[in-house]
């Protein structure tokens, strides 16, 4: 997770992430959100690119897209969230 990631996340932006497949499932596993109708996070290179034009073009819940990207400042900033996430690691040896 780059740190071009992160200041998405932090600046409380909705983010799409260009990177390696099942990026946003890992995020999602670690609490942040994603908006429900992206289907890009399985493609890599090109195709993903091109999905995640589609996805840009496409209409959005703008509600939807501000609640995205506070629930993701809120978490990103949690520092107990972050110590824990970082723990976990430790414990698993990664």
């Amino acid at each position: 997770i780059t740190e071009k990631t992160w200041k998405g996340l932090l600046y409380g932006i909705p983010t799409l992430i260009c990177g390696s497949p099942g990026i946003e499932k890992k995020l999602k596993n670690y609490g942040f959100k994603f908006p429900n109708n992206s289907d890009y996070d399985h493609l890599q290179g090109f195709e993903r690119i091109d999905a995640m034009i589609k996805f840009m073009y496409q209409d959005h819940n703008m509600q939807e897209l501000e609640d995205i990207g506070r629930h993701n400042f809120e978490l990103a900033w949690n520092k107990r969230h972050l110590m824990n996430l970082f723990l976990e690691h430790i414990k698993k040896g990664q």
